[in-house]
Formats: C-alpha cells, structure tokens, sequence
C-alpha cells in the first residue's frame, strides 16, 4: 500500500480552492499526492443541514 500522508486543515482548503480555479480536481490531486475523491467532496457545496420542513396537512 502507498504511504499514509497527513492532510492538514490549511493544505486541504488550499487544494480546494485550486480546483475551484482552475477547475479541475483531478490535476490538483495529481499534483499534491492526495485522493480525487477528497478534493471533489471538498469542492461540493455544503448541504442544507436544517430541519426539515414540516408536512402541512
């Protein structure tokens, strides 16, 4: 298995606003030696995490 590489707060966000900028997730995971994935979920808005609306009968 490949080394486990730690990811820092400040790291993270940077990666995330690269791919923001230029698009691309893929090439700034390439670049930084991290997981497509974990640079595409932090590019995903958040989620509305409020209550959910209440049924009107």
């Amino acid at each position: 298995m490949g080394e486990s590489k730690t990811i820092t707060p400040e790291l993270k966000a940077q990666c995330i606003q690269e791919a923001l900028d230029i698009r691309n997730a893929a090439a700034v995971a390439r670049r930084h030696g991290l997981s497509v994935r974990l640079v595409q979920n932090g590019c995903k808005r958040p989620r509305n995490t409020g209550h959910p609306k209440k049924r009107v009968p």
